[in-house]
């Protein structure tokens, strides 16, 4: 970089004085160790601003390469020396400096075009303009397609040298400039909010007047009126109204508090801030001192997460209103009337809220769903019969661009919730925050295919329990038969993780591993189970509450020790392999797991790519009420 501005100033402040005075070699640079008259005398009075060095550098790279177009040769040492010191991607400093230097060439192959086509002295006498290498270029040109060709070659090349290197393409730049020409016309575009009323009907009406006939005059519009009400009946006009979401559901860059941990014991008073930390309760009385460990843990913030810029891209109006108007076109073929229609788009699929005319079965509309999305050429639909609440059917239709639903402004909310394991699984399909509690599930059961999402729901449910719950709060169990997909967070041993000390792996992989855990487990539920029975209450919540307070806390003995109970969340990613190895020895404490330990605090979270009888069995599925269905070949 600093070669870089040596390399600029010595440019800049060339002079064609200083080679006619100094008339040097390069190995004159040596003499500046002696003391020659001569050469002193004529360094005393050399114009460039870096002195001898200075002046041999502008003279070589104005005269030897491109003339004055060698400017640029300092700026692509500035990039690529400002890439290296940064570290940064190295795709976008080649194009930088592929363009400057195509350009500095193209610039002074235009001089020296002109240069052998013109008698102008600017140009003759000035060989900086173009250098060696843009006369060389110039007069090659210059004998191929004459002075007019070989300034339209340039020029051309000039444009295509810019869309190479900077990988543009003339249909997305077309497509910008569309847009950009379209969005300035203020009568192509329909603002519509859901909470101003006036705005509603000025809509409603724009909307209406889709179709706009032919002016006539008042007589002759009176008479066809009266003869249309004599020959043929009145068709209702179907009125479609476009309903976004509330504006506080599209978050830009959340401005909220970075420490997301919404801890139990942040309404407490400062006398009661002391946490009772959670331990294995392993070998209880041999590890006394462990009741009063307390865990250094900083909270991770709201700036590790990435803001995209993706999340603010809304469905056009023009999509919406033309896929209502097929939708309804393709019922009308079917003697299918439709009275209204409500659209509420949403960041990744668009419901479309019809009314049918009296008489009109719901039967009917649902057994369209293939003749609607044939019609609209949708990957697929689903159709809600009826909208729970309302007197509508609700028919889902995918956008044609999906919007990125961001984890940053998804676990922003999770300070509002008031859940006791709050998960955030994304945004519903009117653009809200959509938040969930663990605790109430009290279990969840994953399914999806490969590449369907489901490990990106299994990493968002951990994040979100870590950005939501202190360490003291909750534990995690993992087990990761694939080895690859959950092994990342053996960093958090030390914190979030419940680790066996009998076991050398902290994700469990192993398949005889994962049984010893889950009976683990198992024991562990038993033992709570004691504890609450002991205390003489029902859920752990009411038995932390009691722990919490001196007055109301039991005594230990040398049999039972009481401390704060986390929440024990067991993560299997990979269900099928379990059985596949193990079998009924899996089974029996999944079942039992799911069946006993939500009053204790312990919740599953199973997750398989194969949902078939032989992996879900009729036990497990009895067992788990709360369940995620991603993409997936089997109905079961």
């Amino acid at each position: 970089m600093i070669s870089s501005v040596l390399l600029l100033l010595s440019i800049l402040s060339y002079s064609s004085f200083d080679q006619a005075r100094l008339h040097f070699d390069f190995t004159d640079f040596f003499k500046v160790f002696s003391t020659d008259p001569d050469y002193i005398h004529r360094s005393q009075y050399t114009h460039n601003w870096l002195g001898i060095f200075g002046a041999y550098a502008a003279h070589f790279l104005i005269h030897s390469t491109i003339g004055y177009s060698s400017i640029v040769i300092p700026f692509v040492l500035f990039v690529w020396g400002y890439t290296v010191l940064k570290n940064t991607d190295k795709k976008l400093a080649l194009n930088i400096s592929n363009f400057l230097l195509i350009f500095g060439i193209i610039l002074a192959t235009f001089f020296g075009v002109l240069r052998q086509n013109t008698d102008q002295d600017i140009f003759l006498n000035n060989i900086e303009l173009a250098g060696n290498i843009g006369d060389f270029f110039g007069a090659v040109l210059s004998r191929m397609f004459g002075m007019l060709g070989g300034l339209i070659v340039l020029v051309t090349g000039m444009f295509v040298s810019l869309f190479i290197a900077f990988d543009l393409r003339f249909r997305a730049i077309r497509k910008y400039i569309s847009d950009y020409l379209n969005r300035e016309k203020p009568e192509e575009t329909i603002r519509i909010n859901t909470e101003e009323k006036d705005s509603i009907s000025k809509s409603i009406e724009k909307i209406k007047k889709l179709k706009i006939p032919k002016k006539k005059k008042p007589e002759e519009t009176e008479e066809e009126d009266e003869e249309k009400i004599e020959d043929e009946p009145i068709e209702k006009e179907t009125k479609i109204r476009i309903l976004r979401a509330d504006e506080e559901a599209q978050i830009s860059k959340p401005q909220v508090d970075p420490k997301v941990i919404v801890s139990s014991s942040k309404n407490k008073k400062d006398d009661d801030d002391e946490i009772i930390p959670a331990i294995d309760p392993n070998l209880e009385a041999e590890l006394p001192d462990q009741w009063n460990e307390k865990l250094k843990y900083n909270p991770p913030t709201l700036e590790l997460l990435q803001y995209s810029d993706d999340e603010n891209v809304k469905v056009s109006e023009e999509e919406l209103k033309t896929n209502a108007e097929l939708l309804k076109e393709k019922l009308k073929l079917f003697d299918i009337d439709i009275e209204d229609i409500s659209v509420t788009p949403g960041p990744v699929v668009t419901l479309y809220e019809i009314v049918p005319a009296p008489g009109v079965k719901i039967s009917r509309i649902v057994s369209l769903d293939n003749d609607i999305a044939l019609a609209l050429a949708a990957r697929g639909i689903r159709i809600i019969a009826p909208i729970p609440g309302k007197s509508a059917i609700g028919v889902e239709i995918p956008n044609d661009k999906s919007q990125l639903v961001s984890a940053r402004s998804v676990l922003a909310h999770l300070s509002k919730s008031k859940a006791e394991l709050p998960i955030a699984l994304g945004k519903t399909i009117v653009g809200e925050v959509y938040i969930t509690d663990l605790a109430i599930m009290p279990h969840l059961l994953i399914a999806g295919s490969t590449g369907s999402g489901k490990s990106v729901g299994i990493n968002m449910l951990i994040i979100s329990l870590i950005y939501a719950k202190d360490p003291s709060e909750v534990k995690f169990v993992i087990i990761d038969p694939k080895k690859i997909e959950l092994s990342f967070y053996g960093k958090l041993n030390k914190h979030y993780l419940a680790v066996s000390p009998d076991l050398n792996e902290e994700i469990i992989t192993n398949p005889q591993n994962a049984l010893l855990v889950l009976k683990a487990v198992e024991h562990e539920m038993e033992k709570r189970y004691d504890k609450l029975a002991k205390v003489g209450v029902r859920h752990i919540v009411d038995y932390n509450k009691k722990i919490a307070n001196p007055k109301t806390r039991p005594q230990d003995s040398e049999k039972m020790k009481h401390y704060k109970m986390p929440y024990l969340v067991v993560i299997i990613d990979e269900l099928a392999d379990l059985m596949m190895t193990s079998g009924k020895e899996v089974e029996a404490p999944i079942a039992r797991l799911a069946q006993l330990a939500r009053a204790v605090g312990i919740h599953l979270v199973v997750a398989t790519q194969r949902p078939s009888v032989n992996v879900i069995t009729g036990v497990i599925k009895a067992n788990f009420p709360a369940r995620i269905a991603y993409q997936v070949a089997t109905k079961i």
